[in-house]
């Protein structure tokens, strides 16, 4: 369904209001049949559309206990599936954006609910429904990457453990907050979820601090950046939400996913790196990434540790750390 029909959809079903369509107000992102639906003077959809992409975004669902961290469903068809998120709420980029900082409360909220959706979701991971594939970041494209980094990549594909439902593409753009006072949070856009290692997830906001601390400009309003992340900065964020994640796990799970998450995020980095090679104010960043990556896919264990124990005095970061500070 293309964004005209699906406009004209939701109007013949009352899910929008006529004055904003005619008024200019609705704006719709789409891509590859799943649709953000942006009514301006407040309100927001999410469509998926097509039988397939309906059938993956409806597992969530069937974990009743923690439906509350999903957009409401409103159309539930087997070619049409419609969603609602808060209603003048914003992804995580944005509403950062609007306060013009980093948000301190949304890591420790988004490691516990992040937690408690590993958990209420791992029963459901035999779903025979869910794809089972590593995420498309595992597979480059040859001409992207150089053998190594390949190797590297595919060295820390080997680790990979099935254990729950993952989203997928867990990042700042995927948790809708409902305001800075409410501080309630939706995960959406669950195109690529599948049952896989929770740790991906983990990986999805430790890469996403990461890569705001290297490039300030991916959170900037028209004037620039909003703010920069120091390092002290950038560790308490991703220990608050580690430590908030990583509350319930036994001590023996902890340490292994934690290090397949520093891993993972390498390899998210990269992936982020392809898809900046277009933006010319964040060239700058990219030779860091690359030093950042490299150093969570080949000595993760070094660079967790760099981030949650250092030492009280002068903290020994992971070399590619100095060398981007």
């Amino acid at each position: 369904m293309n964004p005209d029909l699906l406009l004209r959809e939701l109007l013949r079903r009352e899910l929008l209001p006529r004055s904003s369509v005619m008024d200019g107000e609705i704006v719709i992102v789409s891509d590859n049949g799943h649709h953000r639906v942006v009514d301006r003077r407040g309100g927001q959809l999410f469509a998926v559309c097509g039988a397939e992409a309906v059938a993956w975004e409806r597992v969530p669902y069937g974990a009743a206990e923690v439906r509350a961290l999903l957009p409401e469903i409103v159309v539930d068809e087997d070619e049409l599936l419609v969603l609602r998120t808060f209603d003048k709420g914003l992804d995580a980029v944005e509403h950062q954006r609007t306060v013009k900082r980093a948000v301190e409360w949304l890591p420790m909220m988004a490691g516990r609910a992040l937690a408690q959706w590993h958990r209420a979701a791992a029963p459901l991971a035999g779903d025979v429904r869910l794809r089972r594939d590593l995420p498309p970041p595992f597979r480059p494209s040859p001409s992207a990457v150089a053998a190594p980094v390949a190797q590297a990549i595919a060295r820390v594909a080997a680790e990979w453990r099935l254990s729950t439902i993952i989203h997928g593409d867990f990042s700042f753009e995927r948790i809708f907050i409902s305001s800075e006072s409410d501080r309630r949070i939706h995960f959406a856009g669950w195109e690529d979820v599948r049952a896989g290692d929770a740790a991906w997830d983990v990986a999805g906001i430790i890469e996403s601090y990461y890569a705001w601390s290297l490039d300030p400009n991916m959170v900037k309003a028209v004037d620039g950046p909003v703010t920069n992340i120091d390092g002290i900065a950038l560790r308490n964020l991703v220990t608050s939400f580690w430590n908030a994640y990583a509350a319930a796990l036994p001590p023996e799970e902890a340490r292994p996913l934690l290090l397949r998450a520093f891993a993972y995020a390498g390899v998210r980095m990269l992936a982020r790196i392809g898809r900046l090679m277009s933006k010319p104010e964040s060239m700058p960043a990219l030779t860091r990434m690359m030093q950042a990556a490299m150093a969570m896919l080949t000595t993760p264990a070094v660079v967790a540790d760099a981030f949650l124990t250092p030492p009280p005095q002068a903290p020994p970061w992971p070399q590619a750390w100095m060398m981007m500070r």
